[in-house]
């Protein structure tokens, strides 16, 4: 592996889209306002129950241009899967990915929403922004709304912050927040940003 790429499982990808994109980001405080506040919602609740999944649900959908629609009734399963993924940093599987996407608006964007509000230290944001930059810079299949995808994103996204280059750019991000901001909130602000340019 030469210095400023990343190995993922499958393939080699250069940082340098990253690097570049980076210096024509302008970070508006104005856009962020919410963040914080919807972590901290999140990060209070001890365990989750229905009711607070319900919320946390719609408060991730204030960052959707479409509304909650809840598909299932019982959300025992959903919400033992968001308690793995707070308590015990358990990624969920393809199959409980699946589960959740179908359990709000069918949406693997909504619900990576609000799985990164729950845990974001291990789940990224994934929005057609995010999926339209892969794409330019490397090459990724432009479909957003498959769970096969989005665990292909949260795989490169894990390799990523893992690149020691990485951490120069994260600390170059963390300077322009008043609150602590996760590797992977980081990495996906990047690319939503740069999705523009």
């Amino acid at each position: 592996m030469t210095k400023n790429t990343i190995q993922t499982q499958d393939k080699e990808y250069s940082i340098a889209p990253l690097k570049n994109t980076l210096d024509n980001i302008n970070f508006d405080k104005k856009y962020y306002s919410s963040y914080p506040i919807f972590l901290e919602f999140c990060n209070n609740i001890e365990s989750f129950d229905a009711a607070n999944l319900i919320i946390a649900a719609n408060a991730s959908y204030g960052w959707m241009p479409t509304i909650l629609t809840i598909h299932k009734k019982d959300l025992s399963e959903q919400v033992r899967i968001v308690n793995n993924l707070k308590k015990k940093n358990t990624i969920p599987t393809a199959d409980e990915f699946t589960l959740l996407k179908s359990t709000f608006n069918n949406s693997i964007v909504g619900t990576s929403k609000l799985l990164h509000f729950i845990n974001p230290e291990i789940i990224p944001i994934w929005d057609s922004r995010v999926s339209n930059y892969l794409n330019k810079n490397y090459g990724f299949n432009k479909r957003v709304n498959t769970v096969p995808k989005f665990i292909h994103y949260l795989n490169f996204c894990k390799n990523i912050i893992t690149n020691p280059d990485f951490e120069k750019l994260y600390a170059q991000v963390q300077e322009k927040f008043e609150y602590r901001v996760t590797k992977l909130r980081v990495l996906e602000q990047i690319m939503f940003h740069g999705s523009k340019n």
